[in-house]
């Protein structure tokens, strides 16, 4: 199981409440955020987050600082960074995936609300 914490206790306590999501974004795109958020929750690491099918679809765009963006849909993304320090990474500098179990949620951008 993935550990999850949030940037900001705003963040947590909109996350975590149904009527805020559904007040924030409306009804189906809240139900898409709690989706990919209970699956974040779900899965051991991030390895097998991107075996999840309309999760991921190519491997995670990845910033310099480990920052990922995740599609929740089209018009969505949640913010993720490994809460781990120093961040595994393989020789190559890419994330190793498989060992982290760990996550900030940094925001979620709904731009078609």
């Amino acid at each position: 199981m993935m550990r999850l914490r949030f940037r900001s206790p705003a963040l947590a306590s909109v996350c975590n409440r149904q009527a805020l999501l559904d007040e924030k974004w409306g009804a189906v795109l809240s139900a898409a955020v709690r989706r990919i958020l209970c699956l974040l929750a779900a899965v051991p690491n991030l390895e097998l987050l991107m075996r999840f099918p309309g999760v991921v679809q190519e491997p995670l765009p990845i910033d310099s600082s480990g920052q990922i963006s995740l599609t929740v849909r089209q018009d969505c993304t949640i913010l993720i960074q490994p809460d781990h320090d120093p961040i595994p990474r393989l020789a190559g500098g890419l994330l190793a995936c498989a060992k982290i179990n760990a996550i900030v949620i940094l925001e979620v951008n709904g731009y078609g609300s």
